[in-house]
């Protein structure tokens, strides 16, 4: 059968507020960004029930003038990206599509919100989002719901549990039921030898042998802040060997011991949130969630932890 066709109803950021610009003097870490490679060949999920998540989110995240169907400004709806992320064979869009959605719930609390329309709780709440996901019985909506696991609070995610237990979805991948389970295996910095900046590397592992790196970049010239995050869906040890490759000036990479760096990075998460005008890029704060959720997996006890609060989200 074919992939999951676009379907009108719903896409992964408010309308408004797609990829963003750095401020001027904000640079950003010197990565390439390779994506997760998606494979081609028959899609094994079929078609599911018919309809598409309804409610509010059509007209919020619904593009003006598109044809039942179709998707406008190159936009992909939410359930499209969502079946090319499980045809990845991999946790990292799926994780990414998830978290954007953490976001923007989060968004909805901050006082100086920065997604347009994200004080309306009627859109951008934990009850919006996971009623919509769990009335509708698509593959891609149960990917979804297990995604969201590692970021929603207990009390929805015991609601998700209970809506999983019910479901039998045998064509979704086993990963798919174990994406909450990642164990961070390393954490590495490279520094700049004058203090100027930061890329800290945060290497993680799935149960079902998948792994990533989580590039964050700490500008210590905007006060320490994070200021980008990049996946990349290869093993730190392949990461660490391009970035030893001569950069900008002189810099050193070390091991940073994981308590420490569970402490350090929320710190500057925390910084981030204070500052004002907050940095935004395609990746940040979308991935926020994301990077705070690899955090929690990380043991306490640095000597930054009680400054930082180490909440989430």
């Amino acid at each position: 059968m074919s992939r999951p066709k676009k379907r009108k109803g719903g896409r992964v950021t408010p309308k408004g507020a797609g990829p963003t610009t750095r401020p001027p003097g904000v640079s950003r870490p010197g990565v390439s960004r390779p994506g997760v490679s998606r494979p081609g060949g028959p899609n094994p999920l079929g078609r599911g029930p018919k309809g598409p998540l309804d409610g509010p989110w059509l007209d919020q995240f619904d593009d003006d003038g598109d044809v039942d169907g179709e998707v406008g400004d190159g936009d992909t709806d939410v359930l499209a990206r969502a079946g090319d992320a499980i045809t990845t064979g991999h946790p990292a869009e799926l994780l990414v599509l998830a978290s954007t959605f953490a976001e923007a719930v989060a968004d909805a609390a901050r006082t100086d919100p920065l997604i347009p329309g994200s004080t309306d709780d009627e859109l951008y709440s934990w009850r919006t989002v996971v009623d919509e996901l769990t009335g509708s019985t698509r593959p891609e909506t149960t990917a979804l719901l297990h995604a969201l696991r590692p970021f929603v609070p207990d009390e929805w995610n015991q609601v998700i549990t209970a809506e999983l237990s019910e479901r039998h979805t045998p064509s979704l991948p086993a990963w798919i039921s174990s994406i909450g389970e990642a164990e961070v295996t390393s954490v590495w910095c490279r520094s700049h030898d004058l203090g100027h900046d930061d890329d800290v590397f945060i290497g993680a592992r799935w149960p079902t042998g998948q792994v990533l790196t989580l590039v964050v970049h700490v500008d210590h010239e905007l006060g320490g802040s994070v200021q980008d995050v990049i996946l990349m869906p290869a093993d730190i040890d392949q990461v660490l060997r391009v970035f030893a490759a001569p950069a900008d000036g002189p810099t050193s990479l070390t091991e940073v011991d994981l308590a420490d760096a569970r402490a350090q990075i929320a710190a500057a998460v925390d910084r981030w949130e204070q500052s004002s005008p907050r940095t935004l890029t395609d990746d940040w704060p979308t991935a926020r969630p994301l990077l705070l959720w690899l955090l929690s997996r990380l043991p306490l006890g640095g000597p930054d932890a009680s400054a930082s609060g180490d909440s989430r989200t």
